[in-house]
């Protein structure tokens, strides 16, 4: 998926995935992937993706695409990534 956002380019197919939390949207048979991507440049980005579950085939719902800043994309991971996972993308962690 590509989407041009201010002037910049955000391309899945380009980019590194990172992680991707799965949240499921309750009293529904849907979920939100959530998939946070790195760039070439350094730059980081998420992807939503919503999905539909019916009988034994899959409906792929809107996609989004949503640019961050490193801080941002560092909260994120704190929030839905293992401390593994944030210490591979950003560096070890001091206790």
């Amino acid at each position: 998926m590509q989407k041009i956002i201010n002037g910049k380019k955000y391309d899945t197919q380009t980019a590194v995935a990172c992680g991707t939390y799965v949240e499921p949207i309750l009293f529904t048979n849907c979920e939100t992937f959530i998939t946070l991507y790195r760039k070439t440049n350094g730059e980081y980005f998420l992807k939503e993706d919503w999905r539909e579950m019916h009988f034994i085939f899959e409906v792929r719902r809107d996609v989004s695409i949503k640019p961050l800043t490193e801080e941002e994309a560092k909260k994120w991971t704190e929030r839905h990534l293992s401390a593994e996972r944030y210490e591979s993308l950003f560096g070890e962690v001091p206790e």
